[in-house]
């Protein structure tokens, strides 16, 4: 059965091991091929005290799909990147990266749903 969920991580900077190691919000654990996960809202703020800069994106397999790249977000500000609706089948991941200062990632998502 369907289930609206959140999914959050806070103070996510760039990782001591690397600019291209990135966060993981979600990975979609749908059950069968019939069910996938529906991303419904997607929030970035930045928490630090410089600008920001953050990028968003879906990993399908071995493929990475920008939400958004290297965004800037001002001190204190945030910004919303889904607009609509997203789809994520069973393994898809949504990650972050923030290469410069820090941020915030919120997402609200509806688990598991069937058509």
């Amino acid at each position: 059965m369907a289930s609206f969920e959140r999914y959050f991580a806070n103070q996510i900077t760039q990782p001591d091991f690397g600019p291209n190691s990135a966060t993981t919000i979600h990975t979609s654990d749908a059950s069968n091929t019939v069910q996938s996960d529906i991303i419904i809202g997607l929030l970035l703020s930045n928490s630090g005290s410089v600008t920001a800069t953050a990028s968003a994106y879906i990993q399908s397999g071995s493929t990475d799909i920008y939400l958004v790249k290297d965004i800037s977000l001002p001190v204190g500000n945030s910004t919303e990147l889904v607009q609509g609706k997203i789809v994520l089948n069973d393994g898809d991941s949504l990650k972050v990266i923030c290469s410069v200062g820090q941020v915030d990632a919120w997402l609200s998502c509806l688990d598991s749903a069937a058509a």
